[in-house]
């Protein structure tokens, strides 16, 4: 398994996320964003009962300002329960904190990434563990038909703001809650 650190630097990342059109493991070596990671999964952790069994990942989207601003980057921190096949959002790579997973997404690459079935077949699998489990569930439709689904999930879609860390040229960094 192929893994890249983000210290190398964004542009590094993002051309290497798009070279391979494939989701790649990486390791997060900023130290400030560890650091908020594991404090949001600790938080998350003693407020969320889905996220305290072990359900659910964390979804980091990074976004890079202009030069102009005195902000470098943003990241949006949330957790999501659903499965990614419904809606083919695949992050470009991910990484493994405190036993979650966290998808990393760049808006940028949203229309440059497109990954094989392989490759989106694999990432399910990484995934399934982290997902309520699927259910055999039974019922009738209006007009008397007895359907039988095999792989149903309750799914589950949180509406939140989550929380944005923003990085600046200086080097500090702040945190906004924008948890509703």
């Amino acid at each position: 398994m192929r893994k890249i650190t983000l210290t190398l630097g964004f542009m590094v990342t993002v051309t290497f996320a798009c070279y391979t059109q494939s989701v790649s493991r990486v390791d997060l070596k900023e130290k400030f964003l560890l650091s908020y990671i594991e404090e949001f999964i600790q938080k998350q952790s003693l407020s969320d009962s889905l996220f305290r069994k072990g359900l659910g990942f964390i979804s980091l989207t990074v976004k890079p300002h202009s030069s102009k601003s005195d902000t470098v980057r943003e990241y949006h921190l949330n957790t999501y329960y659903y499965d990614l096949k419904k809606t083919g959002l695949y992050p470009p790579c991910y990484t493994i904190l405190m036993g979650r997973l966290v998808c990393i997404y760049f808006p940028q690459l949203s229309e440059v990434v497109n990954l094989s079935s392989k490759d989106k077949k694999k990432f399910d699998r990484l995934l399934e563990s982290f997902l309520p489990k699927k259910q055999t569930i039974r019922f009738t439709t209006k007009d008397g038909k007895k359907v039988v689904d095999k792989s149903f999930r309750n799914e589950i879609v949180t509406i939140d703001g989550g929380k944005i860390i923003y990085l600046f040229k200086d080097g500090s960094t702040s945190m906004i809650d924008k948890s509703y």
